[in-house]
């Protein structure tokens, strides 16, 4: 599960900027898991994004797309 890791958290303070929520990006292996924390985020008056749709996060390897 990885969320709320690509903005500092000062910056989701004021939710929306010029009248539009602040996208917080998510991405989980777990569908359960993924919804619980996009309801969490639009609870939060943010926007909720699905950053990855796929099966097994744990096989991503960063390093691998550099090479």
């Amino acid at each position: 599960m990885k969320a709320f890791n690509t903005t500092f958290a000062g910056t989701l303070v004021p939710a929306q900027v010029a009248g539009q929520p602040r996208d917080v990006l998510v991405a989980a292996d777990d569908p359960e898991a993924k919804q619980a924390v996009l309801a969490l985020v639009e609870a939060a008056g943010l926007r909720g994004i699905d950053a990855v749709r796929c099966a097994v996060l744990a096989s991503w390897r960063p390093w691998a797309s550099y090479t």
